[in-house]
């Protein structure tokens, strides 16, 4: 039975595998997610800049506009007009994000051999797959949206502080972004399949 289960569990991720796309190349997925967050972040906190810069930590940054502010502003908005030309491509992902939730992906060629898979599959196996394949992808999307807000948040703040600030801020702001790059980098090949890792396991678990 432990041979059978093991087979199982090989067949499932074997198939989740090859529902990747043939031209999936793992660090070019990982920069475009990457540059599609810091745009996003650089929005939303340069925004928060603009309108409440005492809100950063640098005890120079203040709610008046000099160059530091007009520096900013002109950040926010490059960083503005580059996703708004990226909008199709954002609203392709969130339409097919939103999908996920709302119906399966019976269509696809690997679904029903991998749910067949994982319904073989004892609760043990099933629980690492989840862990690995299921929910683990979207927690590296956290961690790196997280690692990207805390390196732009770094350089809102030290553009108010006209860039008085000490070289360790530089320091975490650089080590912040390439983390956020390399945890997307490695979490990339199951993040290119987690639509459909979730839709499996969702019919099987019945979510």
């Amino acid at each position: 039975m432990v041979i059978a289960a093991g087979r199982a569990y090989a067949d499932l991720i074997r198939w989740i595998k090859e529902a990747r796309p043939r031209t999936l190349n793992p660090w070019r997925l990982a920069r475009r997610l990457w540059g599609t967050l810091l745009l996003g972040a650089l929005v939303l906190l340069g925004g928060i800049g603009l309108l409440s810069p005492a809100r950063f930590g640098s005890p120079t940054s203040r709610p008046r506009r000099g160059g530091e502010w007009w520096a900013l502003a002109a950040l926010v908005a490059v960083s503005l007009v580059v996703l708004l030309m990226r909008r199709g491509r954002v609203q392709s992902s969130a339409r097919r994000l939103g999908e996920t939730f709302t119906r399966g992906l019976e269509d696809h060629p690997s679904f029903e051999p991998a749910v067949g898979a994982l319904d073989s599959c004892p609760a043990a196996l099933r629980t690492r797959f989840a862990l690995g394949w299921v929910w683990g992808p979207p927690a590296v999307a956290v961690l790196a949206a997280v690692c990207a807000a805390s390196a732009v948040y770094f350089v809102v703040d030290a553009i108010l502080a006209r860039f008085s600030v000490g070289p360790q801020q530089i320091l975490v702001a650089g080590v912040n972004a390439a983390v956020s790059l390399l945890v997307l980098r490695l979490g990339a090949k199951r993040l290119a399949v987690w639509r459909l890792s979730f839709a499996v396991y969702r019919a099987v678990t019945r979510l």
